[in-house]
């Protein structure tokens, strides 16, 4: 799975906004399809202070800048990713679909999602899921696939259900 530019530059107007900080989870490993020294331009140009991410371009032996590179920009530490194998160097391998372990529950206070909720069959599930292991007042970053189109192979939820699953569950900042 790959974070785009503009989803690069999203997370760092988030972290502008309220910083992203403590543990943190991605739903899979994410390649980032721009170089570390253009992640860092996108940083700055938010107006970001920008860490060294400790390596150059993320995972040692993939040449490619990953997720827990980026993040280490911004000052995290450690990214844990939650996958259903570990084909992707995952370091928590769960299936969304599946309950969540209780020892999984409560322990991060922040979550990327680029893209999972079309490779699961339970939409609401798999919400439910990425959520259970955040702190009270965690957040979740999401990006998905939304289209009211019913001819995709893939399941989409239209704009208007993740907006509804969203206010009666009263997230904030939908």
């Amino acid at each position: 799975m790959g974070l785009h530019k503009p989803c690069s530059r999203f997370l760092g107007v988030e972290h502008r906004s309220r910083p992203i900080r403590g543990r943190v989870f991605t739903l899979g490993r994410k390649t980032l399809r721009v170089s570390a020294n253009d992640a860092a331009a996108i940083l700055r140009s938010e107006r970001r202070e920008v860490q060294s991410p400790g390596v150059e371009e993320g995972r040692q032996g993939t040449g490619q800048f990953d997720d827990s590179a980026f993040l280490a920009m911004l000052g995290v530490h450690r990214v844990d990713s939650i996958e259903i194998s570990d084909y992707e160097d995952a370091t928590i391998v769960h299936d969304l679909g599946d309950a969540t372990p209780s020892s999984l529950e409560g322990q991060f206070d922040f979550s990327y999602d680029g893209r999972t909720l079309d490779n699961v069959f339970g939409p609401v599930t798999g919400v439910r899921n990425v959520s259970r292991p955040l702190r009270h007042g965690g957040r979740v970053v999401r990006i998905e696939h939304a289209s009211n189109d019913t001819n995709s192979a893939y399941p989409q939820s239209s704009p208007s259900w993740f907006s509804g699953y969203c206010t009666v569950n009263r997230l904030a900042d939908v």
